[in-house]
């Protein structure tokens, strides 16, 4: 875990601008948060956490298929959230910061989410 949490340190210290990564599953368990040493309170809002859930279901009432990600736009924050099952992956920003290339972080953490989500499905089976 302590490596998860040294490879999530490293992208926020290079990523301009990026405050938080918060790795929960869909009913907003923290796995693992990391945040940037001048992250604002904001991001320990938990309610930020669960928009992922409740935009998505509304979203597949459209009938526009299944959400992947999510990209909320505050008057200060951006909060991206990248659904990457069972795990929800959630990025928050200044609203500066390149929207772009924070969503394409998810490339760099399919391996530390492809462990995590062995640890996530073992805990499931134990119960």
């Amino acid at each position: 875990m302590e490596d998860m949490k040294k490879f999530l340190q490293q992208i926020i210290n290079k990523v301009e601008g990026l405050y938080y990564v918060h790795i929960t599953d869909k009913d907003g368990v923290t796995f693992i948060k990391i945040n940037s040493n001048n992250a604002p309170d904001m991001g320990n809002r938990l309610h930020l956490l669960s928009n992922f859930s409740i935009v998505a279901e509304q979203a597949s009432k459209l009938g526009v298929g299944r959400t992947v990600s999510i990209t909320s736009m505050y008057s200060n924050y951006q909060v991206i959230q990248i659904y990457s099952s069972p795990l929800i992956v959630t990025f928050i920003a200044n609203v500066n910061a390149n929207t772009g290339y924070i969503q394409n972080l998810e490339n760099q953490l399919v391996p530390l989410l492809n462990d995590l989500k062995e640890i996530v499905m073992e805990r499931h089976e134990l119960k």
